[in-house]
């Protein structure tokens, strides 16, 4: 599968593999959620309150793009 560079990035911050299906999509999605959320002990003093929030604009982000590429497939 030929993946445009822009979209590598998208990949990657979800944690998944550009041949993906959509369901793996929405699970590295909601996995990628818990785990930046704000009562979440996996990141807690790890990261500041701006750098999470941050971190969960890439994610949605991230999970906007792939979905739309999904879509059109």
């Amino acid at each position: 599968m030929n993946v445009p560079d822009e979209m590598h990035e998208h990949y990657e911050i979800l944690g998944i593999d550009p041949t993906a299906k959509r369901a793996n999509i929405i699970l590295a999605y909601r996995r990628a959620k818990q785990t930046f959320a704000e009562d979440s002990l996996a990141i807690y003093a790890l990261f500041s309150e701006q750098e999470r929030q941050r971190m969960l604009a890439r994610i949605e982000e991230a999970y906007a793009a792939l979905s739309r590429a999904s879509s059109t497939l």
